[in-house]
């Protein structure tokens, strides 16, 4: 028994495997190497590695797979897996320069390498997006590579933002691709996978994942509500969870939902006057991804906002949370207009912070503004440096398109 799954995060599959006590091996394929259109599926194989069916009756495969087989000739069946030589990978590619030369580069280092090496499988799947620009796998691949360097560039809440970037590592070079980080990483990812779906719009694959990071509205079910309820469950067998690596954002724990529920607070705008310090020296750095950006008159997205100290700079945890203001020209509609992060236990953090809200725009909405925000914050410069209290401003790029 073997399973594969098409996780972005292992760690969530580990974690759901941990809690249902699944005593089998489980392949991760986040860049769905096997092509498959849907899932769950079932493949039954025989001994000889022939595929004999595909998505079997359950109870005849179940009989099959306890019948006493016959005796083998002695043979030892297992093989020896080797990993990909990247060296040959890469040379092939480079002298070769085709299309498939370069996604086997790419996939090669995405399965089997640190995910520090992941802008290496950027740049592969780059050089293969030159030679065919409409392949949609290739488009999923290039988004999966991408939201994997956005992820683990801040995986363990040490490494810092920078204001630049380092350029690609240079073929054979082994400095780390964390380094390599862009901005608007995870923007390119839902761009790369909506894109891939735009071009075979029936991959069920592809529309899980940019629904993963979606509203409300486009959701068939919550995806990761399961998580806290294993982690509780796991912990009351004595056993240690096992840890996320990547924070659950607010859609991805959110319910369907049609529309909007009431707002139970009275909520004030904070700067009101616009008198907070802005920002001038980019201490904190904010990328804002919109799922999809592109709207209709009476459709919803989903906002995240993610905000990063930059270089030699932490958050200043003593003085009071990350507040967001979210102003709203005629047209939209949320749930709210005040956010507050949560608060980590240290006095002082680096770690990346998440905001994420929905908003709809109106059916009847002509030429609507775009929306705005700003996010009021308490940070320090440097080690024991000055810290201050500040504002980002920050736009909102959404697309509105026409009936």
């Amino acid at each position: 028994m073997l399973g594969v799954t098409q996780e972005q995060h292992a760690e969530r599959c580990r974690l759901f495997a941990q809690w249902q006590k699944l005593d089998w091996p489980i392949l991760h394929d986040p860049i769905n190497k096997l092509g498959v259109d849907a899932v769950p599926i079932i493949v039954e194989i025989d001994e000889s590695g022939i595929t004999k069916s595909i998505n079997p009756k359950l109870e005849p495969f179940l009989a099959a797979m306890t019948e006493t087989r016959p005796a083998g000739n002695g043979e030892s069946a297992e093989r020896s897996i080797k990993r990909p030589e990247l060296t040959a990978l890469r040379q092939n590619a480079e002298q070769l320069n085709s299309f498939d030369h370069w996604v086997e580069l790419g996939d090669a280092i995405m399965l089997w390498e640190d995910q520090s090496q992941v802008s290496q499988a950027i740049n592969a799947y780059r050089r293969a997006e030159r030679l065919r620009p409409e392949d949609a796998s290739l488009h999923f691949r290039l988004g999966t590579a991408l939201r994997t360097r956005y992820d683990a560039y801040q995986r363990d809440g040490t490494t810092r933002a920078q204001s630049s970037y380092t350029p690609f590592s240079a073929p054979g070079t082994t400095s780390l691709g964390i380094l390599a980080k862009r901005d608007q990483d995870f923007r390119a990812a839902v761009d790369h996978w909506q894109t891939a779906l735009d071009l075979e719009p029936n991959q069920y694959i592809y529309r899980r994942r940019i629904q993963q990071y979606g509203p409300r509205l486009a959701k068939p079910y919550p995806f990761y509500d399961w998580i806290a309820q294993a982690q509780d469950e796991i912990a009351a067998r004595g056993e240690a969870p096992i840890e996320l690596s990547v924070a659950l954002t607010g859609s991805e724990t959110a319910h369907p939902r049609e529309k909007f529920a009431e707002i139970a607070e009275t909520q004030e705008e904070p700067d009101r006057s616009g008198r907070i310090t802005r920002d001038s020296k980019g201490l904190v750095q904010a990328e804002v991804v919109v799922v999809p950006k592109q709207l209709k008159p009476g459709a919803m997205a989903r906002v995240h906002i993610n905000l990063q100290p930059a270089f030699d700079t932490h958050w200043n945890n003593e003085s009071g949370p990350l507040v967001l203001w979210l102003d709203l020209p005629p047209g939209w509609e949320t749930e709210g207009q005040l956010f507050r992060s949560n608060m980590p236990p240290a006095a002082e953090s680096e770690e990346r912070r998440t905001i994420d809200f929905e908003l709809k725009l109106s059916e009847s909405a002509q030429s609507p503004g775009m929306p705005k925000a700003y996010a009021l914050y308490y940070v320090c410069e440097e080690s024991r440096g000055t810290c201050l209290y500040l504002r980002k401003d920050i736009e909102i790029p959404i697309e509105v398109a026409a009936e």
